[in-house]
């Protein structure tokens, strides 16, 4: 078994959308449904899709999922995830694994960002 998408309920679609495209060359283009209008590209090595809020209907106070990816430099991915709307949330912090920190994507989902430790 393997995760192969990752799907986020939206309310700022426009800010999330250049958000992402932005920090993660996420490739996000429009997919129109039935529905409504999606936004499908890839996030890494998965497809993701952001899905506006008033069709998916999710109801939660703060963000339910957490996502951590490995950066090579993370003040570039700092500087880069700020100019597109993201907000800085902790100072970086440095761990058994490397340099750590907590950015807000636009809709205020928690993002980490680590840069590994030089071997």
């Amino acid at each position: 078994m393997h995760l192969v998408r990752i799907a986020l309920a939206t309310t700022r679609m426009a800010a999330m959308r250049h958000f992402y495209n932005q920090v993660f060359q996420a490739k996000l283009e429009a997919v129109n449904t039935p529905e409504g209008t999606f936004y499908q590209g890839e996030l890494g090595q998965l497809l993701f899709t952001l899905v506006p809020n008033d069709i998916a209907k999710v109801e939660a106070r703060q963000n339910r999922h957490q996502m951590t990816f490995w950066v090579d430099d993370i003040e570039k991915t700092l500087h880069t995830a700020i100019q597109a709307g993201g907000v800085k949330t902790q100072q970086s912090v440095e761990t058994e694994i490397g340099k750590l920190l907590a950015i807000l994507d636009p809709d205020g989902n928690t993002l980490e960002f680590i840069e590994r430790k030089s071997a």
